[in-house]
C-alpha cells in the first residue's frame, strides 16, 4: 500500500525472481532506477538524476508518477457534470494545469508498506 506520509526522502528497491531491481523515491513515487540483467551484469535502463536530491528540484517529471491527471488541462478550466471546475494553473508559460497541479501525486511524500504477494491479486 502507497499513502502520503512525512517529508523524509527515502529509496526502496523491488527485486523480482528474473533479476529486474526497480529503485523508487517516496517523493512522488518516482521511478529512479530499473536495472535489468545483462551479461552477468545489472544494466540501468531508466534516465535518471545523479543524486536522490535531485529530484526535489525536478520540472521535467522525470520517472514521476503523475496524477491525479496526466497531461494539460487548458487554462485549468475542467468541466465536472456539467459544471466548470477552476483548477490552480501551474505551467507558467502556457498558464495550463499540468500532471496534477502544483500538488499532484509528485509533490507528495509516499509511504511504501510490505504486502503479501499472491498470484493474480493485485497490489494495493
Amino acid at each position: 500500500m502507497i499513502q502520503t506520509a512525512s517529508s523524509k526522502l527515502e529509496s526502496t528497491v523491488l527485486a523480482s525472481p528474473g533479476g529486474v531491481q526497480v529503485e523508487l523515491l517516496n517523493y512522488g513515487a518516482t521511478l529512479k532506477s530499473i536495472k535489468v540483467p545483462v551479461g552477468g551484469q545489472f544494466v540501468d535502463v531508466l534516465l535518471s538524476y545523479p543524486a536522490d536530491q535531485d529530484y526535489l528540484q525536478d520540472k521535467v517529471y522525470l520517472g514521476a508518477t503523475v496524477g491525479r491527471y496526466a497531461g494539460r488541462i487548458a487554462s485549468g478550466v475542467a468541466q465536472v457534470q456539467g459544471q466548470s471546475i477552476q483548477l490552480v494553473c501551474n505551467e507558467q508559460n502556457t498558464g495550463h494545469c499540468l500532471h496534477g497541479g502544483s500538488k499532484g501525486f509528485v509533490q507528495q511524500f509516499w509511504t511504501v508498506c510490505a504486502a503479501p504477494f499472491s498470484p493474480g491479486k493485485p497490489v494495493q
